[in-house]
């Protein structure tokens, strides 16, 4: 039946492809790890982060707008707390792929930066 061997190359295909997204994201944990090639410096209660314009631009309309805003001069201030916010950077980083729990603050916070959960 040429059916059901379509239905197992599909299946196959799909897991090379999160294979390849994942393999993808990995690089972009290197440069939150590092900071290596940062441009901006997101600042979060005490703590300061070297982040990246396009990857927090590319997850988040509320970067994207912040960066694009011929006004806006200084660098981004948040108000929350440090767990929440590096959830959020592992999210948009790893594209979902935290090794932490994902709680339900990191969920408000998404909503608060307008980051698309599907991505």
């Amino acid at each position: 039946d040429e059916s059901s061997d379509d239905g197992a190359y599909i299946e196959d295909e799909e897991a090379e492809v999160e294979k390849d997204w994942t393999s993808m994201r990995e690089s972009e944990q290197w440069l939150l790890d590092t900071g290596h090639f940062s441009d901006v410096t997101v600042s979060c209660g005490p703590r300061s982060y070297k982040l990246h314009k396009a990857i927090l631009a590319r997850e988040s309309t509320f970067f994207r707008d912040k960066f694009l805003d011929p006004h806006e001069t200084e660098d981004p201030m948040l108000d929350y707390d440090d767990e929440d916010f590096e959830g959020l950077l592992a999210m948009i980083y790893n594209a979902g792929l935290m090794q932490q729990k994902f709680e339900d603050t990191v969920l408000a916070r998404m909503m608060e930066l307008k980051i698309e959960a599907e991505k």
